[in-house]
C-alpha cells in the first residue's frame, strides 16, 4: 500500500511539474491567505534563520524530498526527516539563503519559483541557482517536495562544477590470470 501511495505521489508531482510551465499563476491576493503557501514561506524563513528543527517541523515524518537535475547524479531522493536533516544541516552550515515566490496553489499543491545561494555556488560564481519547486501537503504537513533546477541555472552550474570535480577513477585491469571452473 505504501508503495502505491509513493507511486501516486510521484505521478502527481510529475504532473504538477509538467503543468508548471503551462499555467498562469493562480496565487491568492496574499500568499499567506492559503495555509499551504504560508507554510512554505514560514519553512523557508526558518531555514534562512538557521532554525533546523523549526524548518523540519513543516515536514511530515515520512516526507519525500527530490532534487531533480542537479549534477553529478541528476536525481537525489531523501525519505523521511532523518534523511532530510543532514542536507538541511549542511545548507545551514554553508550560509544557505533561499528566496521563494509562490507561483501557484492548486489544492494541496504549491508551486514555487526559487533562488538559492550556498557557499559552494558562491565560490563557483554561479549563485544564485534557480529552481521550480513543488510541495505536496497532507494534513498541513509537507509530504513531498520536488526541486528542479532550471535549464539556465544548470547551463551555468554544470561547466563550473566540472572544472572543480576530480575525474572519476578508471578501474585498473586485473593482473590475475582468469581461472576457469
Amino acid at each position: 500500500m505504501k508503495t502505491k501511495l509513493n507511486q501516486i505521489t510521484m505521478i502527481a508531482l510529475i504532473f504538477a511539474l509538467g503543468i508548471t510551465g503551462c499555467t498562469s499563476p493562480t496565487t491568492p491576493a496574499s500568499p499567506t491567505a492559503n495555509p499551504n503557501s504560508a507554510a512554505v514561506l514560514a519553512m523557508v524563513e526558518r531555514m534562512n534563520a538557521g532554525d533546523l528543527d523549526g524548518s523540519l517541523a513543516y515536514f511530515a515524518d515520512d516526507a519525500m524530498v527530490y532534487f531533480i537535475g542537479m549534477p553529478p547524479t541528476g536525481m537525489e531522493i531523501y525519505r523521511g526527516k532523518e534523511q532530510i536533516r543532514p542536507i538541511w544541516e549542511e545548507c545551514i552550515s554553508s550560509h544557505f539563503k533561499w528566496e521563494v515566490e509562490i507561483h501557484s496553489v492548486l489544492g494541496d499543491i504549491v508551486q514555487v519559483k526559487a533562488k538559492t545561494w550556498h557557499d559552494f555556488t558562491r565560490q563557483l560564481e554561479v549563485a544564485p541557482n534557480e529552481f521550480f519547486d513543488v510541495y505536496l501537503f497532507k494534513d498541513g504537513k509537507i509530504i513531498s517536495y520536488a526541486s528542479t533546477i532550471t535549464e539556465q541555472a544548470l547551463a551555468k552550474f554544470k561547466p563550473a562544477l566540472a572544472k572543480v570535480m576530480p575525474p572519476e577513477p578508471t578501474p585498473m585491469p586485473s593482473l590475475e590470470n582468469p581461472v576457469s571452473a
